[in-house]
């Protein structure tokens, strides 16, 4: 059996929607979750170029850090193995500044 995939994500601050990738080889199926929220379930046969993405929008998050977790279900014969992958994501404030009305 091959060794489960990595989840691949953003690095540091996120303030536009960003992709959540796991390469699909000898993988069953892959359950994304936010904050312990259930996003969506992909399947083999949801791949593309040999990826299973999901596009998580930020403009509903709160400001601060979320954990992203992908519980990945391995192809296997006797028995299919799950494993879980995760990752925290840090939703930053813009970088704009409001000014103070001062009128």
């Amino acid at each position: 059996m091959a060794a489960a995939p990595a989840l691949k994500g953003p690095q540091g601050c996120v303030r536009q929607s960003f992709t959540v990738s796991v390469k699909a080889a000898s993988v069953a199926s892959v359950t994304f979750y936010l904050d312990g929220h259930k996003l969506r379930t992909l399947s083999a046969k949801n791949a593309h170029n040999g990826q299973l993405r999901i596009t998580i929008g930020t403009a509903k998050l709160r400001l601060g850090a979320h954990k992203l977790v992908a519980k990945i279900t391995m192809v296997g014969s006797p028995k299919p193995a799950a494993v879980t992958r995760s990752l925290t994501v840090v939703r930053c404030a813009s970088p704009f500044v409001a000014p103070r009305f001062t009128g």
